[in-house]
């Protein structure tokens, strides 16, 4: 089977989504599918490269263009690339998978599309965003499949006048080998020394893009205004902080952020762009995730995984679904936030308690492999 995935913001551009479908690319290819990426080229890269084992083309479009024309090229590349693909699976919204889907059936190719991001991209919000949306849904109703990976996605789907046999919710997986709670406090001593983390103290992370979706800086205000926490514990906030088309209002946050820091002297370090998240998890005490809006909060279950007991905001639902009701704490307010690190800081036996529950509840529901077994099944539904 030969899949052509696309998502518009692949490497080298970042997105959590990029990221995430390169590992289950790698573990289908066991299934016997071959999957390749299709991906914007807003800049000068080439129009194809391997990137991680991965083939990556790329279809110029420039950001000012109205959507027809983005639409078109889109169209054009998918047509040239006819011959190497059985199934589109669409990765997000975007206003060409109208025209897209129409292609499909000229081609006699099945298309899948991946709603990624609740608030974004799923059925309900496209009408604050697109005219038009009773001749778009008509034409989206022809797509084979769709995906939902968290329940609020799944009632935005059920709530609009797309087909709801043709819904599938599968959540996103993690890989249990990588993401594991350290095998003792001498392996985690020579990961922290290793990344230049103190051995003694208390860690706490973060992992994301920090922009202002990711509510970065109430965790930033959490360290400022409690002394307590800030002189016991350090904050690791881990992800990308410098974006090749960051605006004024990115690049104000980030320095806004780091002035803070810098002018309290608080006990924060911005790790930036890592491909070593597994070891900052491993080497951390607990992980805190206070973002506005997800799809799904994958690193919620790397975290999970890794047996750190987790503090999140609610984000509609989607954290209560990870956590389920012993292994982890929502936070529905700073006041919730500063209580329930204090109460993690104090609680050594609560904090081994929620590590092992934290770990069972990941190998039991989100194993990539049977996350990944479930996409093959769905393929092959399709093509055979």
């Amino acid at each position: 089977m030969r899949i052509c995935n696309l998502i518009l913001n692949f490497k080298p551009y970042y997105s959590g989504r990029g990221v995430y479908w390169s590992k289950v690319i790698e573990k289908l290819v066991k299934f016997n599918h071959e999957s390749f990426v299709l991906s914007a080229n807003y800049d000068d890269f080439s129009q194809y490269e391997k990137i991680d084992f991965i083939d990556v083309y790329r279809v110029n479009l420039n950001k000012k263009d109205h959507h027809l024309i983005e639409s078109l090229k889109i169209a054009i590349k998918l047509f040239s690339l006819r011959d190497r693909y059985d199934i589109i699976h669409l990765h997000g919204y975007c206003d060409a998978w109208g025209v897209l889907t129409f292609l499909s059936k000229i081609l006699r190719k099945k298309i899948i599309f991946h709603m990624t991001l609740l608030g974004s991209d799923d059925p309900l919000v496209w009408k604050k965003h697109y005219k038009f949306m009773a001749i778009r849904y008509k034409l989206l109703a022809n797509i084979d499949r769709f995906i939902s990976h968290s329940p609020p996605i799944t009632r935005s789907y059920y709530e609009s006048p797309l087909p709801d046999k043709k819904l599938i919710e599968i959540p996103n997986g993690v890989e249990l080998d990588r993401f594991r709670p350290p095998y003792n406090a001498e392996e985690k001593n020579v990961i922290r020394y290793g990344l230049g983390i103190p051995f003694s103290g208390k860690v706490a992370c973060f992992v994301g893009a920090v922009i202002e979706r990711k509510g970065v800086q109430l965790l930033v205000d959490i360290w400022k205004n409690n002394r307590n926490i800030n002189d016991t514990c350090m904050l690791l906030i881990v992800g990308p902080y410098e974006f090749k088309e960051a605006g004024k209002d990115q690049k104000s946050y980030r320095e806004m952020l780091f002035g803070l820091v810098d002018k309290y002297d608080l006990n924060i370090k911005f790790v930036g762009s890592t491909d070593e998240v597994d070891k900052y998890l491993r080497a951390s005490d607990y992980f805190l995730f206070p973002s506005k809006n997800e799809g799904f909060g994958n690193v919620i279950v790397e975290a999970l995984a890794s047996g750190l007991p987790t503090i999140c905001s609610p984000l509609d639902g989607i954290s209560s679904m990870i956590l389920g009701d012993d292994s982890g704490f929502i936070a529905n307010s700073e006041k919730d936030w500063v209580d329930l690190i204090s109460f993690l800081m104090n609680e050594e036996e609560k904090c081994l308690e929620l590590s092992v529950k934290a770990r069972n509840r990941v190998v039991s529901k989100f194993d990539i492999n049977a996350i990944c077994e479930r996409y093959s099944a769905l393929y092959n539904e399709l093509y055979y």
